[in-house]
């Protein structure tokens, strides 16, 4: 069993009566606790070869939610959900179970890779009793990493300074990000942004891809090495959705991005 420490805000949230004093209403708020199952299988193959797949399943209960029945959880926290609603109990709900697999080769002749895949699902129940996705209900995350070091020179070995040329490379493809989406009709309304909290996290953005390179030369010496390179994120210039927001001047709802493509040079030394 695990017990997690409700959020501070929320713990400590004052609310100011007319006598000008504070109440606390949710400092006797108790732990969320969970119950974790896993299932492992861990197997060293040949030429530093490695496979892992572990399965799990957790259930949460005890969670953060609104007295009133309503969408809120604490179970979302984080997850670009900045709600903090001033009385609340223990009483919400929800699960996670996943397969995750992992394939890998630890570094030989220069050369290395790893790959995972997560399969996984999300759910969580508010005080209204309906269950709903996760902020982070995303269902499936790939990811490819790998490098190659190329050693210069003809006499490797005898060289007082090994130089090298480093080419590294990561992929990431997975599930859109979870929201709740914007009642455009009420936000024009009221001039300001309405959620459809009865339709939490039930809208999805597009899937997420990212592909980050990186070439470097380094130079080892006996007790310093300097190394040189250069970092290409986003190499694609993938638009990533970051979220939404309602525009008071146009009325619409507009999505903003992740940063798009973004090159970093790099120059360390090392003792």
């Amino acid at each position: 069993m695990v017990f997690t420490i409700p959020n501070v805000a929320i713990l400590y949230d004052q609310i100011l009566l007319p006598d000008g004093t504070y109440l606390t209403p949710n400092e006797n708020l108790d732990f969320t606790k969970s119950h974790h199952l896993v299932l492992g299988y861990d197997h060293m193959l040949k030429n530093r070869m490695h496979f892992k797949a572990e399965a799990y399943y957790q259930y949460v209960y005890d969670a953060v939610v609104q007295q009133k029945p309503t969408s809120f959880s604490s179970l979302n926290a984080g997850g670009f959900n900045f709600s903090a609603p001033d009385s609340v109990e223990n009483g919400g709900i929800g699960y996670n179970y996943g397969l995750d697999l992992t394939f890998e080769k630890f570094m030989d002749k220069g050369f290395y890779f790893l790959s995972t895949l997560s399969l996984y699902e999300s759910k969580y129940q508010g005080s209204d009793q309906e269950w709903r996705n996760t902020a982070f209900n995303g269902n499936y995350v790939v990811n490819l990493l790998g490098g190659k070091e190329f050693v210069l020179g003809k006499k490797k070995t005898e060289n007082k300074k090994r130089k090298t040329i480093t080419l590294d490379g990561k992929m990431t493809y997975a599930g859109g990000q979870r929201y709740t989406p914007i009642d455009l009709q009420q936000s024009i309304a009221n001039n300001e942004a309405v959620y459809d909290t009865d339709n939490a996290f039930g809208a999805q953005f597009d899937p997420y891809f990212r592909v980050d390179l990186r070439i470097g030369y380094k130079v080892s010496g006996k007790s310093v090495t300097q190394e040189f390179a250069v970092d290409i994120q986003n190499f694609t210039n993938n638009q990533n959705a970051f979220g939404v927001d309602y525009n008071k001047s146009t009325q619409e709802v507009e999505t903003t991005y992740q940063l798009g493509v973004l090159p970093m040079v790099l120059y360390r030394v090392t003792f």
